[in-house]
C-alpha cells in the first residue's frame, strides 16, 4: 500500500466524520457532494480499507475509520500548530508582535483604543517593531491564542486548559446591572442574579464570557433567565435597556452608562467579575521583543499613568 494522503484529504475525512453526511460536509467545505464523495472514495482505495459504512440514517465510521480518525485528528492538529509556529517565526523575522485582544480590553485597561496602547508599549519598551492588535469576541480571541495565530493574548478570563499557558492577572472589574431610572430594581444599592428572575435581560452572546459567567451563576442559584437580547450590538443593547431590560455591563463602563442616563448597580456574587489576563502559550517561541512587550504589560498591569 502506497499512501500519499495530503492534509486537505484528511480535513475532508474529518468533516464527513463530524457531520456524518456528505451533503452537510460538502456545504461546510464549499464543495459539491459528488466531489467530496469522490475524494473519500479515493482515500479508501488508497488505503485499501473502507472508512464509512452507509445506512439509511447516516454515515457511520468503520472500526478502521475510527482508528484512522484519531490519527487524522492528531496529524491535522499538529500541521496547524506547525503552520502557526512558522507564521510566528515569520512575524518575528519581520519585527512584528501580534497581540489578540478580547473586545473592550484596551478600554478596560484605561486606554482609549488599541492604537493608544500600541504607542504606550513602544514608548515603554523602546522597540521599533510593529505591534499589531486584533480585537475579537472573548472566546474567539482565546481560540486564536490556542492556535498560535498570535503571540500574546489580552483575554477576559484565564484560558483553558491552564497547563498550556503562562498568565498574568492584570485587573479585575465587576459585572454590573445597567438599568433605566424608572425600573423597579433601579433603587437598589446592589443586586443578586436571583433578583433578575422575572425581568428581561440584555447581554452579550455565547462568544463572550460575560454571558457564560452570568448563566453559570444563575444555574447555581437555580434561576432561569429570560433574555430580551443576546448580542454584542451596543446600540440594540441600549435600546433594550431603555425599554426596561436589565443590561449586563462591566464596571469600567459605568461612567459611560451614567452619562447615558442609566443606573449602574453592582452584583453581590463574588464570581460576577471581569478578570483581565495577559496570556501566552508556554511552548510558543519568545523573541527578545516579545519578552519586552510581555514584561511591560505585566509590570504595568494596565496602568497608563505616567
Amino acid at each position: 500500500m502506497n499512501v500519499e494522503m495530503d492534509i486537505r484529504s484528511m480535513r475532508y475525512f474529518l468533516e464527513v466524520a463530524k457531520t456524518k453526511s456528505f451533503t452537510n460536509a460538502a456545504r461546510r467545505l464549499y464543495l459539491s457532494p459528488q466531489a467530496l464523495g469522490k475524494a473519500i472514495r479515493e482515500m479508501e482505495a488508497e488505503m485499501g480499507q473502507p472508512l464509512f459504512v452507509r445506512d439509511r440514517r447516516a454515515l457511520q465510521l468503520t472500526a478502521f475509520g475510527r482508528s484512522a480518525l484519531r490519527e487524522a485528528e492528531q496529524c491535522v492538529s499538529q500541521f496547524d500548530r506547525s503552520l502557526a509556529r512558522i507564521s510566528s517565526l515569520a512575524r518575528e523575522a519581520a519585527g512584528c508582535v501580534n497581540i489578540v485582544c478580547a473586545y473592550g480590553i484596551p478600554n478596560a485597561l484605561g486606554y482609549e483604543s488599541p492604537a493608544v496602547l500600541r504607542r504606550r508599549l513602544r514608548e515603554r519598551t523602546g522597540l521599533e517593531v510593529d505591534i499589531a492588535f486584533d480585537e475579537l469576541p472573548d472566546l474567539l480571541a482565546e481560540r486564536e491564542l490556542y492556535e498560535e495565530s498570535c503571540d500574546l493574548g489580552l483575554l477576559m478570563g484565564a484560558p483553558e486548559p491552564s497547563a498550556l499557558y503562562e498568565t498574568a492577572l492584570l485587573r479585575v472589574h465587576r459585572l454590573v446591572a445597567v438599568i433605566a431610572p424608572g425600573h423597579p430594581l433601579a433603587g437598589r444599592a446592589s443586586l443578586t442574579v436571583r433578583e433578575l428572575a422575572g425581568y428581561a435581560v440584555a447581554s452579550k452572546n455565547r462568544y463572550y464570557r460575560t454571558y457564560h459567567v452570568l448563566e453559570s451563576c444563575a444555574r447555581r442559584q437555580q434561576v432561569t433567565l429570560t433574555y430580551a437580547l443576546c448580542s454584542p450590538d451596543d446600540t440594540l443593547w441600549r435600546q433594550k435597556v431603555r425599554a426596561g431590560a436589565v443590561g449586563i455591563g462591566v464596571s469600567f463602563l459605568s461612567e459611560s452608562a451614567l452619562q447615558g442616563g442609566f443606573v449602574v448597580t453592582p452584583f453581590e456574587e463574588e464570581d460576577m467579575v471581569y478578570p483581565i489576563y495577559l496570556a501566552r502559550r508556554k511552548d510558543h517561541d519568545m523573541s527578545d521583543a516579545l519578552r519586552a512587550v510581555w514584561r511591560t504589560i505585566a509590570e504595568d498591569g494596565g496602568d497608563n499613568r505616567g
